[in-house]
C-alpha cells in the first residue's frame, strides 16, 4: 500500500470515528505536555535545591582555603603559584579567587588600639569603603589605611604604629573605614576585625616574621547540578597542585576544605530529589499507556471488518498495521512537537517555568513514544496472529486463555517483586551516591512496575470472582442491577480490562493524594524535631549572659509569648555510646511538643516530681524580698536557689552580713526557696549546736530549720522538713535506637551522668525520636523529676536553652527579630516556621516541589482517566446496541437499558476504584518509608507517617468515573449509533 493510500485509509478512519481519535489525540497531547514540563522544570528545580542548600552551609564549609607564610621576597610569584592551583575550582564552577595578606599586631602610639595590617585582593574587590574612601599606593608620604569599624579611628587622622614583632614604627594615614558586604561573607568570612586594610603593593612594607597569605578558592552557589562532579574532581587536582606549588617555592602550603565532604551530601540529596520528582511523571505515562492500549485494541475491534476485508485482498502483515502506524505517529508526533511550547506556557511548578531546552523536547519524544507504542501494540498483535485466537475447540481456547493468565500473573509477580527489592534498597544506591549522581530508570519505574504488578495481579485473580460474588449479590434485587451486574460478570474479556485501567488511574491519584498529604506532615514533623518547639532560643556563653532571671523575664515580655521553659542539653557517654541528655518541663502539655510517644510510660515521666510539703519552703505569691539568716559572721558570695513548678531554677546572688541577707525575688507563681550557698563550715557541730536558720519574706516569718550539707566540697543549707538528698531513681525516656543499643528495656535501671552528676535512673518508656536530638541516642527527663538530685549535688542553674510557646493566632517571626538585638539573651533563634521555609527547599524530602508535582500529575490522570474512559463508552457502542436489541426483545424498555448499562459501568469502574485505592497507597507507602532519605541516605528522622486525605483519595477517582457515567447515559437515552434505537421500533411496532 501506498503511502497516499494509508495516509488516505487514516483520514477516513478518523472521519468514521472522530470523537475517539479526538480523545486520544487530546490525551496524548495532554501527557506530552506534562511530562515535557516536568522534565523541563527538573533542572531548574535542582538548580534552585542545590543554591538554596549550599548556601545555608556555614562559609568555611563551601570554600578551598590555602595558608601560607608570606614571601616578602618574592610576593607575585607566591601569589601566581597559588592562584594558578585554586583556578581549576572557579573555572569548573564560577566564582572568584581571594587573597588576604595579614601581618601581626602593631600598636596605635599613644593608644590602646591594636592592628594588623591586612591586603585584600580579587576580581571585583571584595571589600568596600563604609565611610571615606579605600587606600591606595603612595610612593612617598605617610602610608594610606582604612581602618576597621569600631576602632575609633576616624578618616583624616594621623598616627604611628608600632609592631609588637620588631618595634618598628610606621607613620599612617586614615582614609576612611571598612567594611564587608553582608553577600561577600564566603569571601572574607575569615578578615580579622582588627585589620587595617593597605594597598596590596605596599604590604611588603609593613610585613614581618609573622606574616601570612591566605587563598580562598570560593565556587559559585550557583553551580549547575552536572558540575557537581567536576568540581569535585578540580578539588582533589587543586589539592594535588598545592602540594607541587609548595614544592617549587620551597614552603609549606596548609590546605583545608570540607568542600568534598558537602558535595557529597548535595549529590545525594539531588538524587533523591530526582527520583522523587520523576516517579509521578512515570506513574502518568503508565496510566497514560494502559489507557490509549485498551482504546487501541477497542479501535481494532471496531475496524475488524475493515482488516477482513484487506486480508481477503491479500494484504500483507506491514500492509495491515501501516495505517494504524501512520495515524500513531501523526498523533503522537502532533503532540511530541506542540507539547513542549504548551508545557512553557501552562506548566507551573511554584515559580519554576519549563524551558524550551533540550530536556524538554526529549521527555515530550519520550512521553509520544510510549503513548504511540501503546497504540500500536494490538493491531500488530491481530496482524501477526490472525484469528487464531478464535480456532479450535472450546477446551483449547480456555487452556490457552488459562495459561496466558498465568504467565502475565506470574511476569507480573516477578516485576512487583523487583520493584520491592529496588525501593528497599534505594537507601543503600543515595548513600553511595557520587558527586555525579544518576537515577537508575529501573529506580524510578520501580513505583509504577509496583503499581502495575499489584492491579494486574488483582484484576486477573481478584476482579472475576469480585465480578460474579456482585451478580449474585444483587441477583433478584431489581431488574436493572441484575442485569447490569450479570453483564460485567459474563464479560469478564471486556469488562477486566476497563477495570483494571480504571484501577491504574486510581492508583496513580490515590498515590499522589497520600505522598502529597505525607510528604506535607512529614516536613511538618521534621520542622517539630528540629526546632523543638515554636521558638527555640540558643543562650550565648557564660561571659556574655545578663544572667537567667533578667533572660526569662525578658523572653516572657515579648509579645505573643504564652510560656517560657527551660532546658538543659548534656553530651555523655551510656555504656560507650554518644548519648545527648534533654532535661526540659515534661508536663501533660508539653510532652507532645516534646516527643511522640507510642506507649503510654512515658507519663511516669510527669509523675509529682517531689514532695512540695516535703522540700523547700513555699515563698507566698507577690513576695519582693526574701531575708535569711544563718547565724555567724560575714560571708563572701552568697546565693538564693529558688525552684518553680516547671523544675526552673533562679539564683539570686547576694552577700550576707552578721550572717544574715535580704534578697530581691522574681515575681513568680508557686516558687520555693530550695537552698542557700555559703563558705560556713558545712560540718556539724558535735554537740548539735548548729544554729538553726531562719527564712522570712517581706518581713513575715516562714522558717526556723535548715539541712546542712556539702556537694562537691562547697557549703549549702537546704529548707524544708526533711534534708535534700538523691530521690528514688531518676523516670527517663530513651529513644529507641539508644535501648536498643545499650541492651537496656522499659523498667531496667542504670547509673548514668545526668548534667555531670551520676544518678540512679529508670527507664519509664522508649519513643522513635525526641526532639532536637539530631544525631546519635537521646535521653529526655523531667527537669521537676530530677531537681532534687541536682540540686543535692549541686550544678550549673543556668539553662543552654529557652523554648518559648507561642500563643494561638501570634507569629513567631516578630520575636525572632527582637532577639536578635539581644546578643546577652540569645546567641542563635530557632523557629518552627524558619526551619520549615529551609524544608521547603530541602531536596532530601523533595520540598515543596514534590507537592506541586503530585497535584500537578493528579490533576493530569483525574483529565486523561476521564477521556480515556469516555474513547471506550464510545468504542463499546456496537456492544450496547447488542445489549438493547436484546433488552427489547425481551420486552425491556429504554429505562431498563440505562439502568442495566449503568450498573454495568457502576460494578466495573467501582472494582477498578476500589482496587486502584488499595493498590496506590500501599505502593504510596511504600514509596514514602523508602525514598524519604536524608541528605546521608539514611531514614528520615522522625520517620515520615502515611497519611491518608481520605476525601481526595476517594472523590477523584469518582469524579474521573462519573463524565464517562453521563456519556453512557446521554448517547444511550439519546439512541445514538446503529441499533440504539431498537427499542423505540420494538415499542412502535407492539
Amino acid at each position: 500500500m501506498s503511502a497516499p493510500a494509508t495516509l488516505s485509509m487514516v483520514l477516513r478512519r478518523a472521519r468514521a470515528l472522530p470523537a475517539p481519535v479526538a480523545s486520544v489525540a487530546v490525551n496524548v497531547l495532554v501527557v506530552c505536555t506534562l511530562v515535557s514540563g516536568l522534565v523541563a522544570s527538573l533542572t531548574h528545580l535542582q538548580q534552585d535545591a542545590l543554591a538554596s542548600t549550599l548556601a545555608a552551609e556555614p562559609p568555611d564549609r563551601t570554600v578551598v582555603t590555602a595558608s601560607s607564610p608570606y614571601d616578602d621576597e618574592d610576593p607575585r610569584h607566591q601569589d601566581r603559584e597559588v592562584r594558578a592551583a585554586l583556578q581549576p575550582v572557579v573555572e569548573v564552577s564560577g566564582g572568584d579567587v581571594v587573597s588576604v595578606v595579614e601581618t601581626g599586631t602593631w600598636d596605635v602610639v599613644g593608644s590602646p588600639t591594636g592592628l594588623a595590617f591586612a591586603a585584600v585582593t580579587g576580581d571585583g574587590g571584595r571589600v568596600r569603603a563604609a565611610a571615606g574612601r579605600l587606600p591606595e599606593a603612595t610612593s612617598s608620604g605617610p602610608l594610606e589605611v582604612a581602618a576597621p569599624p569600631g576602632s575609633g579611628l576616624a578618616t583624616g587622622d594621623a598616627v604611628t604604629l608600632r609592631s609588637r614583632t620588631d618595634g618598628r614604627e610606621v607613620d599612617a594615614t586614615i582614609t576612611g573605614t571598612w567594611e564587608v558586604a553582608p553577600t561577600d561573607a564566603r569571601w572574607l568570612a575569615d578578615l580579622g576585625p582588627t585589620a587595617a586594610v593597605v594597598p596590596l603593593q605596599q604590604i611588603g612594607e609593613v610585613a614581618s616574621g609573622g606574616t601570612q597569605a591566605r587563598w580562598r578558592a570560593v565556587p559559585s552557589t550557583d553551580l549547575e547540578p552536572a558540575r557537581l562532579g567536576s568540581l569535585l574532581d578540580a578539588v582533589t587536582t587543586t589539592t594535588t597542585e598545592l602540594q607541587v606549588a609548595a614544592t617549587r617555592l620551597s614552603t609549606s602550603i596548609n590546605v583545608t576544605t570540607d568542600l568534598p565532604e558537602v558535595l557529597d551530601d548535595r549529590a545525594r540529596e539531588l538524587t533523591v530529589l530526582r527520583a522523587l520528582l520523576l516517579v509521578p511523571g512515570g506513574l502518568l505515562v503508565l496510566v497514560a499507556a494502559a489507557g490509549l492500549l485498551l482504546v487501541a485494541a477497542g479501535l481494532a475491534d471496531v475496524r475488524r471488518e475493515e482488516e477482513g476485508l484487506l486480508r481477503s485482498r491479500g494484504a500483507s502483515h506491514r500492509q495491515l498495521v501501516g495505517p494504524t502506524v501512520t495515524e500513531a505517529l501523526l498523533i503522537c508526533g502532533g503532540a511530541a512537537l506542540v507539547a513542549p511550547p504548551l508545557a512553557a506556557a501552562v506548566v507551573r511548578i511554584g515559580e519554576v517555568r519549563p524551558a524550551l531546552d533540550v530536556a524538554a523536547w526529549l521527555g515530550s519524544v519520550v512521553a509520544a513514544a510510549v503513548c504511540a507504542a501503546a497504540l500500536c501494540v494490538p493491531v500488530a498483535v491481530r496482524a501477526l496472529t490472525g484469528d487464531r485466537g478464535q480456532q479450535g475447540t472450546a477446551e483449547r481456547q480456555r487452556r490457552r486463555l488459562l495459561t496466558g493468565l498465568v504467565a502475565v500473573a506470574l511476569l507480573s509477580g516477578t516485576l512487583g517483586l523487583l520493584a520491592v527489592v529496588t525501593l528497599r534498597g534505594f537507601g543503600d544506591v543515595v548513600g553511595q551516591a557520587s558527586a555525579s549522581p544518576t537515577v537508575d530508570p529501573l529506580l524510578v519505574s520501580s513505583p509504577a512496575l509496583l503499581l502495575l504488578a499489584l492491579v494486574v495481579v488483582a484484576a486477573l485473580v481478584l476482579l472475576p470472582l469480585l465480578f460474579r460474588g456482585v451478580a449474585a449479590l444483587l441477583d433478584g434485587r431489581g431488574l436493572a442491577p441484575s442485569l447490569g451486574s450479570r453483564f460485567a460478570a459474563r464479560a469478564p474479556v471486556a469488562t477486566v480490562p476497563l477495570a483494571l485501567t480504571v484501577a491504574l488511574a486510581s492508583g496513580v491519584l490515590a498515590f499522589a493524594a497520600v505522598e502529597r498529604a505525607s510528604s506535607v506532615a512529614a516536613r511538618q514533623a521534621r520542622a517539630d524535631h528540629v526546632a523543638g518547639a515554636d521558638v527555640r532560643v540558643l543562650t550565648p556563653p557564660s561571659a556574655q549572659r545578663a544572667g537567667s532571671t533578667r533572660e526569662r523575664q525578658l523572653l516572657a515580655s515579648l509579645p505573643g509569648v504564652a510560656r517560657v521553659a527551660p532546658a538543659h542539653r548534656a553530651d555523655t557517654y551510656i555504656k560507650d555510646l554518644p548519648t545527648e541528655v534533654v532535661l526540659t518541663d515534661v508536663s501533660e502539655v508539653t510532652a507532645p511538643t516534646l516527643l511522640d510517644p507510642g506507649d503510654p510510660g512515658w507519663r511516669d515521666v510527669v509523675a509529682p516530681p517531689w514532695d512540695a510539703e516535703g522540700v523547700g519552703v513555699a515563698l507566698p505569691d507577690g513576695t519582693d524580698r526574701v531575708t535569711v539568716s544563718l547565724g555567724g559572721g560575714d560571708t563572701g558570695g552568697t546565693d538564693l536557689w529558688l525552684a518553680g513548678p516547671d523544675g526552673e531554677v533562679l539564683v539570686v546572688p547576694g552577700r550576707l552580713r552578721q550572717g544574715s541577707g535580704s534578697f530581691a525575688v522574681p515575681h513568680r507563681e508557686g516558687l520555693r526557696l530550695v537552698s542557700v550557698g555559703t563558705d560556713l563550715p558545712a560540718d556539724a557541730d558535735p554537740q548539735g549546736r548548729r544554729p538553726a536558720a531562719t527564712v522570712t519574706a517581706d518581713g513575715v516569718r516562714l522558717q526556723t530549720g535548715s539541712h546542712w550539707f556539702a556537694p562537691g566540697g562547697s557549703t549549702r543549707v537546704s529548707f524544708g522538713s526533711r534534708p535534700l538528698e538523691m530521690p528514688a531513681p531518676v523516670p527517663v525516656v530513651f529513644t529507641d535506637g539508644l535501648a536498643a543499643a545499650a541492651s537496656l528495656d522499659v523498667g531496667d535501671t542504670l547509673t548514668m551522668p545526668l548534667l555531670g552528676t551520676p544518678v540512679q535512673a529508670r527507664v519509664t518508656a522508649t519513643v522513635p525520636a525526641l526532639r532536637t536530638v539530631v544525631g546519635g541516642g537521646g535521653v529526655l527527663a523531667d527537669l521537676g523529676t530530677a531537681l532534687p538530685t541536682l540540686l543535692a549535688s549541686g550544678f550549673d542553674a543556668d539553662p543552654d536553652e529557652w523554648w518559648l510557646t507561642i500563643e494561638d493566632g501570634a507569629a513567631a517571626t516578630p520575636v525572632a527579630t527582637t532577639l536578635a538585638d539581644e546578643p546577652t539573651v540569645a546567641a542563635d533563634v530557632i523557629t518552627r516556621s524558619r526551619v520549615l521555609d529551609q524544608l521547603a527547599a530541602d531536596p532530601s524530602t523533595g520540598g515543596a516541589a514534590l507537592g506541586q508535582v503530585l497535584l500537578l500529575t493528579g490533576t493530569g490522570c483525574l483529565v486523561v482517566g476521564a477521556l480515556l474512559l469516555v474513547s471506550v463508552v464510545l468504542l463499546r457502542r456496537p456492544e450496547h446496541a447488542e445489549q438493547a436489541r436484546r433488552i427489547g426483545a425481551a420486552g425491556g424498555d429504554r429505562r431498563l437499558l440505562v439502568g442495566a448499562l449503568g450498573w454495568e459501568y457502576a460494578v466495573t469502574t467501582g472494582a477498578g476504584v476500589l482496587v486502584g485505592v488499595l493498590a496506590g497507597g500501599v505502593v504510596a507507602g511504600l514509596t514514602l518509608v523508602s525514598m524519604t532519605l536524608g541528605p546521608d541516605g539514611e531514614p528520615l528522622v522522625p520517620a515520615p507517617e502515611m497519611l491518608v486525605p481520605w476525601l481526595t483519595v476517594v472523590v477523584a477517582p469518582l469524579v474521573m468515573v462519573t463524565l464517562p457515567l453521563l456519556t453512557l447515559v446521554w448517547l444511550t437515552r439519546r439512541g445514538h449509533g446503529h441499533g440504539l434505537g431498537a427499542l423505540d421500533r420494538h415499542r412502535g411496532g407492539r
